[in-house]
């Protein structure tokens, strides 16, 4: 599902379009039109109708199972010039930035409304960055693990919605993708901004865990990872699976991650290599448990790609 992807000066529409994947002739299908119009209004997390302004999600969104609902974390909506400010006394404004979430009810296919009672995703109370900041979902629990770049890092219980500051001494740059071992509690995290820090496996608190250090002949590439990498973990074969644009090959590189031992090797694939996606790989690729291989859209207006990493 991909959802208010825009933000910025870059795409003012907050649709949401969805691929079904367990069919024989996959399709795009739109599931919420964007907003009209008129009801376009810049520097806030919501429009006029109360549907939220598209953003730069990063790896921002995340589908909660247990709730059958996108989300999407804090984020500022679009900043653009050219649209219309919010009407005075506007409650979702404060310069863009609120604190709020987004969250999309596949039950109805309708976003929850900022006005409505039993709002289902609490707002973020922390501090810092919003932008391509740590953002990793927990397989079993549908928790969120979540740090702002340059803030403390914090828990979000999908039973109870509430937020938990876990760790204020967090020394986390951010631009850096993420996936959980959901068996071990553990978090790998590749890349930066500068394409200066090693990987990290961090615990459920954001603190490193002792020991746990990456190894092999690739270490070096994905210690100097930038460009948004994507990330997931692959439960059948016990692996991370980190997916980096190859500036050399123009196409998009993949390693594996032991999750037990952390060594890195790069393995063989078959078919055609998907060509390097303009903006950074992030939540474009998925790991879909009922095909037993991953997902990846590269282009907006190509194919999507699959490949299968077991039988």
């Amino acid at each position: 599902m991909l959802g208010a992807c825009g933000g910025h000066g870059d795409y003012a529409g907050n649709e949401v379009d969805a691929l079904a994947l367990n069919t024989d002739t996959p399709q795009w299908v739109q599931l919420h039109a964007p907003t009209p119009a008129p009801d376009i209004v810049n520097l806030t997390q919501f429009f006029l109708d109360y549907r939220p302004s598209p953003t730069h999600t990063y790896w921002a969104t995340q589908f909660i199972d247990s709730l059958d609902r996108m989300i999407i974390l804090d984020s500022p909506g679009m900043n653009w010039n050219n649209l219309p400010s919010p009407p005075a006394g506007w409650p979702y404004g404060n310069g863009g930035q609120g604190g709020w979430n987004f969250s999309f009810d596949l039950a109805v296919n309708e976003w929850d409304l900022p006005n409505q009672t039993g709002y289902p995703i609490a707002n973020f109370p922390g501090t810092g960055d919003w932008t391509a900041c740590l953002c990793v979902k927990h397989q079993t629990t549908n928790d969120i693990y979540y740090s702002q770049n340059g803030g403390a890092f914090y828990h979000w219980s999908s039973s109870t919605n509430t937020w938990t500051e876990v760790n204020s001494n967090v020394n986390f740059g951010g631009y850096a993708g993420a996936a959980m071992d959901p068996t071990r509690n553990r978090i790998l995290a590749v890349g930066s901004f500068g394409g200066n820090v090693a990987p990290q496996v961090l615990d459920l608190t954001g603190t490193p865990v002792p020991g746990a250090t990456v190894s092999g002949a690739a270490t070096a590439t994905l210690s100097t990872a930038s460009g948004y990498p994507g990330i997931v973990y692959d439960e059948v074969n016990d692996n991370f699976l980190v997916f980096l644009n190859d500036s050399v090959s123009g196409s998009i590189a993949l390693y594996r991650v032991d999750a037990s031992t952390f060594a890195i090797d790069q393995p063989a694939t078959g078919g055609p290599s998907p060509q390097a996606r303009q903006n950074g790989i992030m939540n474009s690729v998925q790991y879909v448990p009922e095909l037993r291989g991953i997902v990846l859209a590269n282009n907006y207006s190509g194919n999507v790609f699959f490949m299968r990493t077991s039988a």
